[in-house]
């Protein structure tokens, strides 16, 4: 995968065993969705940032929102298994205040914003606490 190594930086779901695993209903979206979602998973494979994986304990669905450009936006409703996972005592912060108050200074380095997540691999091993 393309991004930071897993050697490096992995993301793991804190999962609360007493959380029993949700499966979502599967939703039927119309064709022009379909063929949305359809071109995005596999624009997703080619770029090697998704894969895969036989995992039935948890099931989340697609959700598509159309842009105000006409395109569409994939998302996943992964309301479920937010609502098992405890609540970060530490969440990130505002980007754009960040990006704002490097003004001034030589060098910034940050993680591509634009890409979202993607940079991060995600363990697919699942952590209880």
């Amino acid at each position: 995968m393309p991004g930071i190594s897993s050697a490096v930086m992995e993301h793991q779901l804190n999962v609360n065993p007493a959380h029993k695993p949700v499966v979502q209903k599967e939703r039927h979206v119309g064709p022009e969705r379909a063929v949305a979602a359809t071109a995005e998973v596999h624009k997703l494979l080619e770029a090697d940032f998704i894969r895969e994986y036989q995992y039935p304990k948890w099931i989340s669905t697609v959700v598509l929102i159309q842009k105000p450009n006409g395109t569409w936006w994939i998302c996943v409703n992964f309301t479920d298994l937010k609502k098992a996972c405890p609540k970060d005592n530490y969440p990130l912060l505002n980007i754009d205040k960040q990006v704002n108050a490097t003004v001034g200074n030589a060098i910034l380095s940050f993680m591509d914003a634009f890409s979202r997540y993607h940079q991060i691999p995600l363990c697919i091993e699942v952590s209880m606490h």
